[in-house]
């Protein structure tokens, strides 16, 4: 969001809009070039006024999410500030030493432009044998959050075509199992049948009518 307002601030200050228009405004004329210009240059204020309306720059909670960037080592304050805002108990003095590991960490995974942030803390606690309890707790809640509402939207639409009117008795656990297995298994058929056909226990409850509720009622 930093990003994009300063984009949009950049162009307007230096009345860029873009190459294409810029070597085409000299055909105009002295007005259609002030006219085009007074527009664009007002599309650029509703935007900026737009994104400071919806998004708070100076105050928002994903502003603290930046300490675990690792495009530079995180701060013990930034870290203590943004567990206080999650809610996510920590031991401070445990954190600390935690934050030390991470300066073992190899410069070629923390200046690598070509990683993530969460590849690199992947690679930071698959290197460590310590606990990292702390830190991990943080990391954790912190990447778990989606970056926008996309994921949901897919869940919501495999939903609707699994609740269907025709399958209106369907429990609610039942459609939960049905979402799981569809977001998180990626086997083809052929896949599936080779890795469930040594699953005996999986196979035995499929067959088994405890899994019907009016049959465990009886």
């Amino acid at each position: 969001m930093l990003s994009l307002r300063s984009q949009i601030l950049n162009r307007k200050n230096d009345n860029f809009f873009g190459i294409a228009v810029t070597t085409r405004l000299p055909n105009l004329t002295s007005k259609e070039n002030d006219a085009f210009k007074s527009d664009a240059l007002h599309t650029y204020k509703r935007a900026l006024e737009y994104l400071e309306k919806w998004f708070d720059y100076e105050n928002s909670p994903f502003k603290m999410f930046s300490c675990l960037k690792l495009s530079e080592l995180p701060k013990l304050t930034d870290l203590l500030d943004l567990a206080k805002l999650i809610k996510v108990h920590v031991n401070g003095d445990e954190l600390y030493e935690e934050l030390n590991l991470i300066k073992l960490l190899p410069n070629d995974i923390l200046n690598n432009t070509e990683f993530t942030s969460s590849e690199k803390w992947v690679k930071f606690f698959q290197s460590s044998t310590a606990q990292l309890k702390n830190i991990k707790q943080i990391v954790q809640y912190v990447f778990s959050v989606p970056c926008s509402n996309a994921f949901v939207e897919r869940v919501f639409s495999h939903m609707n075509s699994l609740w269907t009117d025709e399958r209106n008795r369907l429990g609610i656990d039942t459609v939960k199992a049905e979402l799981v297995i569809r977001n998180n298994i990626t086997y083809n058929c052929s896949e599936f049948f080779d890795q469930i056909q040594n699953e005996k226990h999986l196979l035995n409850a499929v067959k088994n009518a405890a899994k019907y509720k009016f049959k465990s009622l009886q």
